[in-house]
């Protein structure tokens, strides 16, 4: 138990020491990662920041991203998904839905033609496109995984003609919206088998949930009070708090 403990608290400190992001193409190897490709190729496109891309379809074209020691909030980064285009994710060999509560995806970045704010969406649990085929989608999209302690991930082509897994990225600062001043309206800590959340007056009414590291959820409720508790088993948990569409996360340890 007390060296399961040290190794959850490695993850902690690890988290917060991670400031910039490490882009590994998946034509490239590295000592952090390796890829596991099957039935897919590389192929380029024309954008010449991630050419080539492992370009996959549907019929079970994957990649499996391995990690050499496991980590927290790995992003990936994939281009030319339209809406005929899904996938979906396994971590640590266990589905993990695609949602707005288990990952972000950032501001899609155009290499061509690509209308309307968006590259990608999240689907009835998997990624897909937002563009129609016809209108097209010439841009890429970096995608958070919202969990910690990821041994490895597998994305897998479940439909479409074709898009293409560009690089993984590491040591990346967990992404959230800064609209409101949450380091100074919110806390979070634990106590015993308690996680107890503390708020601003302006926060009341936002709504709370608990994941685990796998991203499934496992509490949630209304912020009604200032002072609030949840009771948990022990364990490192990502609490997740929302209001007007501003989100803010912080993990936490029940010894």
């Amino acid at each position: 138990m007390k060296t399961q403990l040290l190794f959850l608290f490695a993850l902690l400190v690890s988290l917060s020491g991670n400031a910039q992001c490490t882009n590994i193409p998946a034509s490239e190897t590295s000592g952090n990662l390796s890829y596991t490709f099957v039935g897919g190729s590389f192929q380029s496109f024309g954008c010449a920041p991630i050419d080539p891309t492992y370009w996959m379809a549907g019929n079970g074209n994957s990649v499996t991203v391995t990690f050499s020691t496991p980590q927290d909030y790995p992003r990936f980064r994939v281009w030319g998904m339209n809406t005929d285009d899904t996938a979906s994710v396994m971590v640590n060999n266990v589905s993990y839905p695609m949602n707005s509560a288990t990952a972000t995806y950032l501001p899609k970045v155009v290499c061509g033609i690509s209308p309307g704010p968006e590259g990608i969406t999240f689907l009835n649990g998997n990624i897909a496109g937002s563009n129609t085929p016809m209108e097209g989608n010439f841009s890429y999209s970096d995608i958070q995984l919202t969990t910690t302690g990821v041994n490895s991930f597998k994305v897998s082509g479940i439909s479409g003609a074709g898009w293409g897994f560009a690089s993984t990225l590491l040591f990346c600062e967990p992404l959230s919206n800064s609209e409101y001043d949450w380091e100074s309206n919110v806390s979070i800590y634990s106590s015993n088998n308690e996680v107890n959340i503390d708020i601003n007056q302006d926060l009341l009414q936002s709504k709370a949930a608990v994941y685990d590291l796998l991203g499934r959820q496992i509490n949630a409720l209304t912020l009604n009070s200032t002072t609030s508790s949840i009771t948990l088993d022990s364990g490192v948990y990502l609490i997740i708090i929302e209001k007007s569409g501003a989100t803010f996360r912080k993990k936490v340890m029940i010894y």
